[in-house]
């Protein structure tokens, strides 16, 4: 898997979470429960959790400790790092460094999670 650095924590980078179809003749894995299958360079990549998967919203049982769920009024929610300065709790405020890759528009704290005023 790739890396990337997110809200100033190095992370695995986001996955083209897919069920194919692949050009390679590698046979499809089976992937553990709670894990989503990718696709890289036309073949079957590694079983990720699904906060990995890009353009997918939230997973319903949440994005895993470390990490929050970001709502935004103008695309699907999506998984992002807690920063270290939010100390395990995220807010507008100690996430506000990181807020261009987080947020783009206004951020606004809404029953403990971030919401993302951005034009939706």
């Amino acid at each position: 898997m790739r890396v990337a650095c997110r809200s100033g924590v190095c992370e695995f980078a986001d996955e083209d979470c897919s069920e194919g179809p692949v050009t390679c003749e590698t046979m499809k894995p089976s992937c553990p429960e709670g894990t989503r299958l990718t696709v890289q360079d036309d073949c079957w990549g590694p079983c990720v959790h699904p906060r990995y998967c890009i353009d997918q919203a939230c997973p319903p049982d949440g994005c895993g400790a470390g990490w929050t769920c970001v709502s935004h009024q103008a695309t699907a929610s999506d998984c992002v790092v807690v920063p270290f300065e939010c100390a395990g709790t995220i807010g507008c405020e100690c996430a506000a460094p990181f807020m261009d890759e987080i947020c783009a528009g206004a951020c606004v704290e809404e029953m403990g999670a971030l919401s993302c005023q951005d034009g939706g």
